[in-house]
């Protein structure tokens, strides 16, 4: 009996020590907390680190972001290391960063004293390239649906085309919404342009386009009050519908829709919506013979930009920068997107990166440098 007594002695002691050392880790935790937080800048991203703290019982750290001070939004968790590197961020915008460190225990430390950091637009060196047009970089879009009938597009302008001293460029580009297929194979495309020419004469103008192949009947098309058509040949039989858009910095969103149907196929209207003043103007329909084998837009569309027409061939690809801010397809994200850039002598003067996962962002000009590489976004 005494020894049953001993023995029940010693495991109530031991239990009490173990929850006192527990009790004791959770408690001296809130102490420890990062300090001396520095911050650098790199190619398109910011680097944050913090003194080591000597304890066995940290097990994460955790890195607060956001665009104003003090912030609280949990940007990431990080085993060990004490140091980040944020690749999310837009260049020239400040952001503010507190870390704290979490126990063996899930318990998490006091905020760290507040820092904060701007990355500028890494520079590239190479001596700007001059006399060179085509595609630059390209998105593909991979939906959950394999077809669908409602394409919308929020995108954001952030600068408006210029030169290398800052003027506006007078070039011909070209942000090229969504390239694919819809019913069956019938290619089609729509986007905006600087420079759009109109068939029945005018000077060209800022504006969106919205065409397809296969055809050159222009009873496949229906315009807009102020809009125009054309019909050619010279990229293959097309038709397209176009208006004159005067499209600045700022926030749009941009939908390709079913809008009716009949007995030879469906027609897409699209649609553009100005965010600020949420005014939406109707750019045209084009009509698309039903399929025999799928109906609807299909996935794995891309949105590309393309400098298309050079005023002056001495001069080097002009200063652009434009982000697809948000993309749905039947009010459905994607669930994999892929990035790509022409192989051509511009290669190294575009860059396209991600500050959430969910926005894409095209950079070009003739100081623009290629950071990121080829491949799948997420």
């Amino acid at each position: 009996m005494k020894g049953l007594i001993y023995l029940y002695i010693l495991i109530s002691t031991i239990i009490i020590f173990s929850c006192k050392k527990d009790n004791i880790e959770a408690i001296s935790n809130v102490s420890l907390t990062p300090i001396n937080l520095k911050i650098s800048s790199g190619d398109y991203n910011l680097k944050i680190q913090w003194d080591t703290i000597k304890s066995t019982s940290i097990k994460s750290y955790r890195i607060y972001r956001d665009t104003i001070s003090d912030p609280s939004k949990l940007l990431a968790e990080i085993y060990p290391n004490c140091f980040f590197v944020d690749k999310l961020i837009i260049p020239n915008k400040k952001y503010y960063y507190r870390v704290t460190s979490i126990n063996s225990l899930g318990v998490e430390s006091d905020k760290s004293i507040e820092t904060n950091g701007t990355t500028e637009e890494s520079i590239n060196n190479s001596t700007p390239l001059n006399g060179e047009i085509g595609g630059l970089n390209y998105a593909f879009w991979n939906f959950p649906k394999k077809t669908f009938t409602k394409l919308s597009h929020e995108f954001t302008i952030h600068k408006n085309p210029t030169n290398a001293d800052g003027t506006i460029n007078e070039d011909g580009l070209y942000y090229q919404f969504y390239q694919g297929q819809l019913n069956d194979d019938i290619g089609f495309y729509y986007g905006i342009q600087n420079f759009v020419y109109n068939p029945n004469g005018g000077i060209p103008q800022k504006g969106i386009i919205f065409s397809r192949w296969g055809t050159r009947d222009i009873n496949n098309y229906k315009l807009a009050p102020s809009g125009f058509g054309q019909s050619a040949g010279y990229e293959g039989d097309f038709i397209g519908v176009r208006l004159n858009y005067e499209w600045t910095i700022g926030t749009y969103i941009i939908e390709l829709k079913l809008d009716n149907s009949d007995t030879i196929g469906d027609w897409y209207g699209l649609y553009i919506t100005k965010k600020s003043t949420n005014e939406t103007t109707y750019v045209g329909s084009i009509r698309f013979e039903k399929g025999l084998k799928s109906n609807g837009i299909k996935t794995g569309g891309i949105t590309w930009t393309e400098l298309y027409f050079k005023k002056n061939m001495q001069t080097p690809l002009p200063n652009w920068h434009i982000s697809v801010d948000k993309i749905l397809a039947d009010e459905l994200p994607p669930s994999s997107v892929t990035i790509d850039y022409n192989p051509n002598k511009f290669v190294g003067f575009t860059n396209i990166f991600t500050t959430n996962y969910k926005d894409i962002h095209f950079l070009m000009g003739p100081k623009i440098k290629k950071v990121n590489l080829s491949g799948k976004v997420w």
